[in-house]
Parts: structure tokens; sequence; C-alpha cells
């Protein structure tokens, strides 16, 4: 149990990982919302994979996109 807390505090220690999650609480977004955040798809794609391993977010699969 203590490596799950270890894994939520370094997601949630980030400025732009917390930024992510307020951004969900409002809307579902997809990888095509970047623009949102002025750094690249790989730098992206590496904060949600931290918080998808920390189990504060999940992502769902609609037709051709992932939310």
């Amino acid at each position: 149990v203590p490596m799950a807390f270890a894994e939520t505090f370094k997601a949630l220690s980030d400025p732009v990982r917390r930024e992510i999650l307020v951004l969900l609480k409002k809307e579902k977004l997809s990888r095509r919302n970047r623009e949102t955040f002025e750094m690249t798809g790989a730098t992206i794609s590496y904060h949600l994979k931290i918080l998808k391993k920390a189990d504060l977010i999940r992502e769902t699969k609609y037709k051709n996109f992932i939310y």
C-alpha cells in the first residue's frame, strides 16, 4: 500500500499534472487537446502515463479517439 501513496504523491507533485487533472474535472479531453499545453505530444503522454499509473485518470476509447 505505501507504494501506491508514493505514486500518487509523485503524480501530484508536478504542476502540469495538477493542471491536467483540473481540466479533466471540467470535461473529457483527448490527446488532440494538446494545444492547451505548450509542450510536445510525447511530454503530454509522459504526464498522462504517470497519472494513469497512480490511478488518478483512466482512458476510454471511442471510435478513433482516446479520451
